[in-house]
């Protein structure tokens, strides 16, 4: 395992600061931009983004293959109070968290400097098209397509796809096409808003497709959750205060009563995590 990298009940979580994640993927993206492709067959692997929080590390425990496809990613920021605190209790490490908006934020920022294509997938009754219209009115120049609305549903791990309409596409077929729809247009970062776990396993699904298209592009893949509710005005961030003590779960449960549900059912995070640590009588990774 890496040394940026630790585990937190099974679950990968990078603990690079946001500064440097940051130029990991620019360093990706512009290697994969120059490199010299000798035949068809040369490939780039995309690059996975997530974001664990407590409630997604706890589906981590009772799902497998949500786990597996957790830690399919490149990074994995760490996006919530309580996996900081896991951190420090298991490892000793102090980290500082990051959210998935605020990292959506700073790629956006350096995709204008870059001059870096976004994607976004995802959102419902035009939320993607709002987002996309407060980015462009944040950051200037900045360039964004919309590749659609998909409403994925899950039985049993496996992922069905539907229109906005609720028609069934081929999932397959949908697949391929996105794929090489993202490699034709040559977009850089691609944020897709599907709500967990339904994103990360589509996006597990979408980079495994990049991955055997014959002389594909490098292309950033990230899981941006609500994030575009943000954007779009629909729902307000906690006062910085706040998120810089890690109480803006407390904000978004005062603003959004309905989440008392998955707070209750990722409250069992904190137990497993401190009697994981007992049981082994030492630090564990």
């Amino acid at each position: 395992m890496q040394k940026n990298t630790v585990k937190i009940l099974g679950v990968k979580i990078t603990t690079e600061d946001e500064g440097l994640i940051l130029e990991k993927i620019d360093k990706y993206l512009k290697k994969g931009k120059i490199r010299k492709v000798k035949d068809e067959n040369n490939r780039v692997k995309p690059y996975v983004i997530f974001t664990p929080n407590p409630e997604i590390i706890v589906l981590a425990q009772k799902e497998a293959s949500f786990k597996k496809a957790v830690n399919k990613a490149q990074i994995n920021i760490p996006d919530g109070s309580g996996v900081i605190w896991a951190i420090g209790k298991k490892f000793g490490r102090k980290v500082r968290r990051i959210s998935g908006a605020d990292m959506m934020i700073s790629l956006c920022r350096m995709a204008v400097k870059k001059s870096y294509r976004i994607g976004l997938i995802g959102g419902r009754s035009g939320l993607a098209l709002a987002a996309s219209k407060c980015l462009e009115s944040q950051f200037p120049g900045i360039k964004i397509m919309l590749l659609g609305e998909p409403e994925i549903r899950i039985i049993k791990s496996n992922f069905n796809i539907h229109d906005a309409n609720g028609k069934h596409i081929e999932t397959g077929k949908y697949i391929n096409y996105l794929a090489k729809e993202l490699s034709d247009k040559k977009l850089d970062i691609v944020f897709v808003a599907l709500g967990f776990p339904k994103q990360e396993f589509f996006i597990t699904e979408l980079a495994a497709c990049i991955n055997r298209l014959k002389g594909n592009q490098p292309v950033v893949l990230m899981a941006v959750g609500g994030s575009l509710d943000y954007l779009a005005g629909n729902v307000s961030r906690a006062p910085r205060w706040l998120r810089m003590r890690g109480l803006e779960w407390s904000y978004r449960l005062i603003k959004e009563p309905w989440r008392l549900k998955r707070h209750i059912l990722g409250s069992v995070f904190f137990p497993q995590v401190y009697f994981s640590n007992l049981k082994t009588g030492k630090i564990c990774i």
